[in-house]
């Protein structure tokens, strides 16, 4: 399977859960002036902006990355989730960011391969 296709199919089924939660739910949304997010999740006064990864290699990701999550998040106001699909793995200097900015980190299991 070409690997553009697992991210929307994991974007797509990280979708369904928010939606399964009551989230009005936007998938490869693009705001103006912000640039790309993978899901924008709005219920009432909460929104959420979510990146989503998925990797069948071990990438890392760096804190250089949740950096860039938490300032799209905070130009639209929103609280930045990071999902990890497959065998994504967080830096340690990147997970020191993510806990003291408060993003919400998740783990997404069955995962296409």
């Amino acid at each position: 399977m070409p690997k553009c296709r697992r991210g929307k199919i994991v974007e797509n089924k990280v979708a369904k859960r928010y939606m399964r939660a009551g989230f009005d739910v936007f998938v490869r949304k693009i705001v103006k002036g912000v640039g790309k997010f993978d899901i924008l999740a709005k219920k009432g006064r909460k929104l959420l902006a979510v990146e989503v990864k998925h990797s069948n290699k071990g990438r890392l990701i760096s804190s250089g990355d949740v950096k860039r999550l938490i300032e799209k998040a905070r130009r639209i106001g929103a609280k930045p989730v990071l999902t990890l699909s497959g065998r994504f793995k967080l830096s340690y200097p990147g997970k020191k960011l993510a806990m003291r900015s408060g993003v919400k980190i998740k783990r997404l299991y069955g995962a296409p391969s």
